[in-house]
């Protein structure tokens, strides 16, 4: 099994939506088996989970014991690095190759990296995102955004290999390598950073964070917080999908004395 397929199975198992519906096949496997009372709690406890996660109030906590150790930074206040590294997710579904892409729920990435590169903070921006085969590479149509925003395709570097966060530490080292950075600014979802910054740390170059796309939005706390609501649990998503995601690179981590393989 590729290390792609095993990420993706973990972060499938990571997310509320599945763990609910898991339990109520153990539910229903417990009503065949005559146990009607592990049933019933088991569907409780899916019905419960799937309401909490769905709360704007699970959202934001999960989602800002990620975000708080990177606060905004103004692109003008950055640092001056050899290149702007751009994560991929920013794109969604699958386009033809003569087709300018639609952004993502992440979208922001890109703008914010155009932001830093039109401050000066960098020469080049190197766009991450591979794709299935026979698909355009997602870092083809990420440079086709950037030129349209504005960005001299001359200053994209393009890595199209990397299908999961993990892949940056194979194929965008030799990238950067080639182009003897010593320094990058790492652009990515505040949520995505610490799980990104775990895959960087093992490159021998200055990383410096550049985050965007936060998600979480301080105001007074109010009823609405504990309805439910379709944005709120795909927050709840994308953070248990960090959680289980920047487990399993720490595990690899360790079980490869420091290096991600």
């Amino acid at each position: 099994m590729s290390q792609f397929t095993v990420v993706k199975m973990a972060g499938l198992l990571a997310e509320p939506l599945t763990q609910a519906l898991l339990l109520l096949f153990v539910g229903l496997f417990l009503i065949l088996r005559g146990r009607r009372r592990a049933a019933t709690l088991a569907f409780v406890v899916s019905a419960l989970w799937l309401w909490l996660a769905s709360t704007s109030m699970v959202a934001n906590f999960l989602m800002s014991q990620l975000e708080h150790d990177y606060p905004p930074v103004a692109a003008q206040n950055l640092p001056h690095a050899d290149a702007i590294v751009l994560l991929g997710g920013a794109i969604r579904g699958e386009v033809s190759e003569d087709t300018l892409a639609d952004m993502s729920g992440v979208g922001d990435r890109l703008i914010f990296a155009v932001a830093a590169f039109k401050a000066g903070r960098a020469p080049a921006i190197v766009v991450t995102g591979g794709a299935k085969e026979g698909f355009v590479p997602e870092a083809r149509l990420m440079r086709d955004i950037l030129v349209t925003l504005g960005v001299p395709s001359g200053a994209i570097v393009m890595e199209v290999r990397n299908r999961v966060t993990m892949d940056n530490n194979r194929f965008t080292r030799h990238t950067l390598a080639a182009m003897e950075a010593k320094s990058v600014l790492l652009v990515t979802s505040a949520f995505h950073m610490r799980r990104s910054l775990l895959v960087f740390d093992s490159l021998d170059i200055e990383v410096v964070p550049a985050p965007t796309d936060f998600q979480v939005v301080k105001g007074e706390f109010s009823l609405w917080h504990f309805l439910p609501d379709v944005k709120a649990l795909q927050r709840t998503t994308w953070a248990m999908h960090e959680f289980a995601g920047y487990l399993y690179y720490s595990a690899l981590k360790s079980a490869f004395f420091g290096e991600i393989p």
